[in-house]
């Protein structure tokens, strides 16, 4: 069976628009502004060491959150910008500032503390199946 790579960066772009919009339905559910009011409660928090480094990290996380919209977006109509947008977050969703394309995956540790690390293998495993993909489309176009 051949991968149709066309589809594959759609569906990674589907992926991350779930995560967005799984995000935004949360923070309505409790009652906050999606994105402002964890961005303003980081922002605050960070400050409280006051150093400028802590909030600089904090605006950097929470702008790489947002370029997920836009890389979402640009990925279901198979755009190239989108692919490379992406690409550039993947090292921050190796390290969880942004959550990986299987989020969905994590919340199942909830369920199953025991399984944490074969979950956690398992968000990488797909992770780097992402980035090997998108890397593929790439070099075809």
């Amino acid at each position: 069976m051949k991968l149709n790579l066309d589809r594959t960066i759609i569906f990674w772009g589907a992926l991350d628009l779930a995560y967005v919009v799984w995000m935004i339905g949360l923070a309505i559910y409790h009652g906050n502004v999606p994105y402002y009011t964890n961005f303003v409660s980081d922002l605050d928090a960070a400050k409280s060491f006051g150093a400028a480094y802590p909030a600089t990290l904090t605006v950097v996380g929470h702008l790489m959150k947002a370029s997920v919209i836009v890389s979402a977006i640009l990925m279901l109509v198979r755009m190239k910008s989108g692919v490379y947008l992406s690409l550039a977050q993947a090292p921050f969703r190796f390290f969880l500032i942004i959550p990986p394309s299987a989020f969905f995956v994590m919340s199942l540790k909830q369920f199953v503390p025991a399984l944490y690390i074969v979950l956690l293998s398992a968000v990488i495993a797909v992770e780097i199946t992402k980035v090997y993909t998108q890397i593929r489309w790439l070099r075809k176009r």
